[in-house]
C-alpha cells in the first residue's frame, strides 16, 4: 500500500487513508514487536504526504509452502476486526461530515 500511496499523492490526500501492516510471526515478544513498530513508522515517515489517519499493526504468519514444521500465526482475529470496524466507523463519520479540508 505503501507504493500506492507514493503513485497517487493528490487523490489520497483527498481522502482518509489507513495503513495496517503484519508484524511478527515468530516471536510475541515485546522487542520483535518494538521492531515492527518502527519498521512501520519509517516506511510511513518516507511518505507523510499519504496522510495516514489510521494505523495498526497486528501479528503475521508464516507464508505456505515454506516449511515442514507448523505454520506460526501471530495474528488476533479479534484485535483486527476490531480495528477494521474503528476505521469504518471513522469513515461514516467523516463521509456524514463532508469532504476533508485541503492539506
Amino acid at each position: 500500500m505503501i507504493g500506492a500511496a507514493q503513485a497517487l499523492p493528490s487523490e489520497l490526500r483527498r481522502v482518509q487513508v489507513a495503513f495496517f501492516a503484519l508484524g511478527p510471526r515468530r516471536d510475541d515478544e515485546e522487542e520483535a514487536w518494538r521492531r515492527s513498530r518502527s519498521q512501520l513508522e519509517q516506511a510511513l515517515a518516507k511518505r507523510p504526504r499519504a496522510g495516514a489517519r489510521r494505523v495498526g499493526l497486528f501479528g503475521g504468519v508464516d507464508p505456505t509452502g515454506r516449511r515442514r514444521t507448523a505454520r506460526r500465526d501471530l495474528r488476533d482475529w479479534t484485535e483486527i476486526s476490531t480495528w477494521t470496524r474503528k476505521v469504518l466507523a471513522a469513515a461514516r463519520k467523516i463521509d456524514a461530515l463532508g469532504p476533508p479540508a485541503p492539506r
